[in-house]
């Protein structure tokens, strides 16, 4: 019989650790396996049911202790009912919570460590060590797993890094039609000439939003039409504005109070972001809080664009080469630093026809190598597999 694996995560929004559940449904079908996945529900429960997997609902996003313990019953009788081999968790509140129903069912339990959380006092520590309890840690980046074993060191039977993966087939520009391109930029109102700076980042105060109106605040006193080429700059926020409002409020203020209101614009989630970077000429990826992996900055080089990141978290491990260097083509800032990404905007924008070219084969080519989707799904059912006792079943792409 195939196995039956369950991941369990909070919500089903557009986050990193949520899409990477759907791409572990993909991969489970493949190679026919059985997919469940509890959640409280979100944009991507839908996908995950069209991917072949099922998706079961549930309160686990909630910390309440007397919830979290309601909830390892259900998952002790799910476990049983469906028969299900082994449990992935994603996130604290529900990993306490599959690790405690395991314990009771013998069911292998893995965890990946999704976030780069506040280690601040012993009762957050503890709180956070679940992400270290599972027979297999599996670390998003090499920042995140220095972050494990300084921190959980003593809880760790055994870690393994498995960076997130970019699909190479949906970075792939040539598979972009002119009718999607043309569709979203005439849904955000961009002009022919314009230079598109696309920030893809949920609308969160450690994202960097406000940075980057300080950014062009900075530009519109200085350049705000771009120097060599003529063209104005465009900024794109593409982030989920629902259960953000507040925020979004803030930063509507902000952009009409310097004046920016045909600069920036905050356009909402999209449902096609590939789409979206293949229209703009760089990205922006400035939080202001480490980042356990990076996901749109290895999608923004894997479609060869130029991208300025912050040097926190495991962001700036994307942007160097072999020797340690960052790549031509990526500028990093400090957290918090509008007048840096201002100029990091200046000089990405400027690189010339042959240095772009230069720096998007090279970029597509390192993305390619060591942060693929393919590679993902291939090393976490390796992982699986080790719990189960080894399968036949191969992973496809």
């Amino acid at each position: 019989m195939a196995p039956t694996i369950l991941q369990i995560i909070p919500e089903l929004n557009t986050g990193g650790a949520e899409k990477t559940v759907l791409e572990i449904t993909e991969a489970l079908q493949t190679i026919g396996w059985k997919s469940l996945v509890v959640s409280q529900g979100g944009v991507l429960a839908g996908p995950i049911e069209r991917a072949g997997g099922r998706f079961i609902e549930m309160a686990v996003k909630s910390k309440n202790p007397f919830v979290m313990r309601a909830n390892s019953a259900r998952l002790v009788a799910l476990i049983r009912a469906e028969h299900i081999n082994l449990v992935h968790a994603r996130s604290r509140a529900p990993a306490w919570s599959a690790l405690w129903a395991c314990r009771k069912t013998s069911t292998p339990f893995v965890t990946t460590y999704h976030g780069a959380h506040s280690q601040g006092n012993a009762l957050k520590r503890t709180y956070n060590s679940v992400m270290a309890r599972g027979d297999v840690v599996i670390a998003n980046s090499d920042y995140t797993a220095e972050q494990i074993l300084k921190y959980h060191g003593a809880c760790v039977k055994k870690l393994e890094t498995i960076y997130r993966g970019v699909d190479m087939d949906k970075t792939d520009l040539a598979q972009i039609s002119s009718e999607r391109r043309d569709a979203l930029r005439q849904k955000w109102g961009l002009q022919k000439n314009d230079v598109v700076i696309l920030q893809p980042a949920r609308l969160s105060s450690r994202k960097g939003q406000r940075d980057v109106i300080g950014a062009m605040s900075f530009l519109k006193e200085t350049h705000l039409q771009n120097s060599q080429k003529g063209n104005n700059f465009v900024v794109i926020m593409a982030g989920g504005i629902e259960g953000n409002e507040a925020y979004h409020r803030v930063l509507q203020e902000d952009i009409e109070a310097a004046g920016l209101g045909d600069q920036i614009k905050c356009v909402g989630y999209c449902d096609d972001m590939p789409a979206a970077f293949a229209i703009s000429d760089l990205v922006l990826a400035v939080s202001s809080k480490p980042e356990s992996f990076g996901r749109v900055v290895a999608e923004s080089m894997a479609m060869g664009l130029p991208v300025i990141v912050s040097d926190v978290g495991a962001q700036p491990e994307i942007i160097k080469d072999d020797m340690g260097a960052n790549l031509q083509g990526t500028y990093c800032v400090g957290a918090h630093q509008p007048e840096a990404i201002a100029k990091g905007i200046l000089a990405l924008s400027n690189l010339s026809a042959d240095e772009r070219a230069a720096y998007g084969a090279f970029a597509r080519a390192h993305v390619g190598g060591k942060y693929t989707a393919k590679g993902m799904k291939a090393q976490t059912i390796e992982v699986y597999k080790g719990l189960l006792g080894g399968s036949g079943a191969t992973v496809g792409s």
